[in-house]
């Protein structure tokens, strides 16, 4: 126990020292982005109004990115790209920043009155209005179907569904023919596998995926030839498919099955001299049959993955296929190991008395006993002392360099929310703060934590190993 001391001493310490770097937000979608832009600006322009205030953008909405939303020839809203919009307020007019950012925050939680917006009466009454996420994808959805309908091979319930998946997760974003003749693949893909599997079950997924994607590539060129299983004779895509993965199945377990009963021949005698060292609970004896039937559930496992491997696409349309199974390369091997798996179901399944005898002999250790008897030579008992003091050395360099950070990560973070003049942001620049002091705190703390819990378990003998890490 007393040579990996060190090794997870240093573990922990590097563990907490790196964490402080990824205490980040979630990754978001472009029109989550959007919202969070949209709000920011709002509320600028809803905090300026109220206080007679100034804010200068880096651009004028006028030039923004621009999407509308009809309904028939009526324009129903108008929406802007703020993604890129930022801010700087000039003045906060006849308000306190406090009183700023609180109209700021009416805005955002919907509780904003009457104001002039850009010359023209208009009322807040939710940011759901100006900055709604399913707003912008439903205008986008109306464009995106316009354009995409032009394209060569567009059908109606494949445009409708690319155009909603799009648009959903990015609204300002350019849709081309390209992107939409993607979207069909996989698409298609998609719907083949469930019906592939709806006709074979979800056992044989793994094989619909297979031949789904690769059946323009190997298997269509069959299917106007008579005889072939690929041979397509209901001219139903899904149903060949379906049809070529089942033959392509059936020749897999006429392998796996071969494999099977090999390999439960070899392994079942291994598993009962295994199993016959293990005490298990009831006085459950283990025989002959139920030493088979453990090994040939784990054999059959291992001969499935083998030929998943042996499968050479296309071939069973011409009546090639021959799934062939290297069980000399492939399982033998490995049969001590699947030994072990089996006899470890076992133990699952029986359960085994406390004072049984394990399946191998147990390893000792030196248990830490407060009476243990430990080197008493100057110096730290774990490891030599220049490794210990180089070991120290790094760690304060990791703890100052750790420090330096937070501290400069906090800056930018509160700089970037005040710049933005956002609540939310500053909140959330306070907490991402507050959670890297914590974990540099706990990091400081670390060495005088383990020194305390090394004095309880063996006295003073391991206090040197500590101070270079102090």
């Amino acid at each position: 126990m007393k040579k990996y001391i060190g090794k997870i001493l240093l573990a922990v310490m590097l563990f907490f020292s790196l964490s402080i770097l990824f205490v980040e937000a979630e990754d978001q979608t472009e029109n989550q982005k959007w919202r969070t832009s949209c709000i920011a600006y709002y509320q600028n322009v809803y905090a300026a109004e109220k206080c007679n205030g100034s804010v200068q953008f880096n651009t004028n909405r006028s030039n923004l990115p621009e999407m509308k939303r009809y309904s028939g020839s009526h324009v129903m809203a108008t929406y802007y790209d703020y993604r890129e919009a930022t801010a700087s307020i000039s003045s906060y007019g006849s308000c306190q920043k406090s009183e700023w950012t609180r109209y700021a925050n009416e805005f955002k939680n919907g509780t904003a009155g009457y104001t002039s917006v850009f010359g023209r009466p208009y009322e807040y009454i939710s940011v759901k209005q100006k900055c709604n996420v399913t707003g912008i994808s439903a205008a986008c959805e109306q464009s995106c179907v316009s354009k995409i309908e032009s394209c060569s091979n567009a059908k109606a319930d494949k445009v409708e569904k690319f155009c909603s998946d799009s648009c959903g997760v990015n609204a300002f974003e350019t849709k081309t023919c390209a992107m939409y003749n993607a979207s069909v693949q996989q698409q298609d893909v998609d719907q083949c596998v469930s019906y592939c599997t709806q006709s074979s079950g979800d056992a044989i997924k793994s094989d619909c995926e297979r031949v789904c994607k690769n059946y323009d590539e190997y298997y269509a060129k069959y299917s106007n030839r008579e005889g072939s299983v690929c041979h397509d004779v209901t001219n139903d895509r899904n149903q060949n498919i379906a049809s070529i993965v089942t033959a392509e199945n059936h020749a897999q377990i006429e392998a796996i099955n071969s494999c099977t009963t090999t390999c439960t021949t070899d392994l079942a005698p291994i598993v009962l001299e295994k199993a016959k060292e293990i005490d298990f609970k009831n006085n459950v004896n283990i025989n002959s049959a139920t030493a088979e039937s453990f090994g040939k559930d784990v054999c059959s496992t291992a001969c499935s993955d083998a030929s998943a491997t042996s499968i050479e696409m296309g071939a069973v349309c011409t009546g090639d296929l021959n799934v062939e199974i290297d069980y000399n390369k492939s399982i033998k091997p490995n049969l001590d190991s699947y030994a072990d798996t089996a006899v470890q179901n076992m133990k699952d399944k029986y359960g085994v008395k406390e004072n049984s005898e394990d399946d191998s002999p147990e390893e000792t250790h030196e248990k830490p006993l407060f009476d243990m008897e430990i080197n008493s030579a100057d110096g730290c008992v774990i490891m030599g002392s220049n490794l210990n003091n180089l070991l120290g050395d790094i760690y304060k360099w990791v703890r100052g360099a750790c420090a330096a950070l937070v501290v400069i990560f906090g800056i930018l973070d509160f700089f970037k929310a005040t710049t933005s003049d956002d609540a939310e942001a500053m909140k959330k620049a306070g907490s991402t703060f507050i959670k890297r002091i914590v974990v540099l705190a706990i990091l400081v703390m670390l060495p005088h934590l383990i020194d305390f819990v090394l004095e309880l378990m063996f006295g003073d003998s391991f206090e040197a190993c500590l101070d270079p890490f102090k």
